[in-house]
């Protein structure tokens, strides 16, 4: 698929030029801020849902779908037993694995940007993704994604995953969702991308933004084996879904 390519193309470029400022946004970055914000965020993400849980990740693995440099999969590394990363971008996948060399516990793998055919069925106790569903141009991978969740977790394992949930096209004349999610689908937000980053071609090509409507959120995830838990932050950019798979 073309579009994929030239995503992961995009990703591949950015990495090489500057991988924490496309990953963590603009600015400098040292090694350590970049993993002490992604520490943090790992935390906030996932602690009240695990306690809810009563989810004890200490000899348990887990999957980070989208982990760029590991800016999270290296907290992850500390709280379980494993943690695995993927990502579909080589460049991005070679500097976690050099960032993160001290951790024995923690494995990158590069993957297809379709699916997680490179890791067996039943396999991880928890499954994460930040950023990065919304960056698919296709709302069928997205939805392809959502079932290999089902197929890779083991049941009772947790999922957690962000989507953007935006009514609205961001950055953009009034647009509704459907309307928005087409044109980045033909590559005309590409376009419109030129003049909002102002020649920042790896942002530009990175960026793109799939939105989400919960109903269409919650009819994928009907068509699989997993149950949700929670969905919050409806109709706003972060809009969290979690639940289990079920036994």
């Amino acid at each position: 698929m073309n579009h994929i390519r030239r995503r992961m193309e995009a990703w591949d470029a950015a990495a090489k030029q500057d991988a924490m400022r496309y990953i963590a946004g603009y600015g400098t970055w040292t090694k350590e801020d970049f993993f002490a914000l992604g520490a943090k965020d790992a935390k906030n993400f996932t602690q009240n849902f695990f306690t809810r849980m009563n989810f004890d990740p200490a000899d348990k693995l887990m999957l980070d779908i989208g982990c760029g440099i590991g800016r999270m999969t290296r907290a992850f590394a500390d709280m379980f037993s494993e943690a695995y990363g993927v990502d579909f971008s080589t460049e991005l996948i070679k500097l976690a694995m050099e960032f993160n060399e001290d951790k024995p516990n923690l494995f990158f793998r590069t993957n297809n940007g379709i699916d997680l055919s490179i890791f067996d069925d039943n396999l991880f106790d928890f499954v994460f993704s930040w950023s990065v569903f919304m960056h698919i141009t296709d709302v069928n991978i997205i939805e392809s994604y959502i079932r290999e969740i089902g197929r890779v977790l083991r049941p009772g394992g947790l999922f957690t995953f962000q989507v953007d949930g935006r009514k609205w096209a961001p950055r953009m004349p009034i647009i509704h969702r459907s309307l928005f999610n087409f044109l980045v689908k033909i590559g005309l937000v590409d376009k419109f991308a030129k003049l909002y980053f102002r020649g920042d071609i790896h942002k530009q090509r990175t960026s793109p933004t799939i939105l989400l409507s919960k109903a269409k959120l919650e009819k994928m995830l009907r068509q699989t084996s997993l149950e949700v838990v929670q969905i919050t932050g409806e109709d706003t950019f972060g809009m969290w879904c979690s639940g289990y798979k079920r036994k």
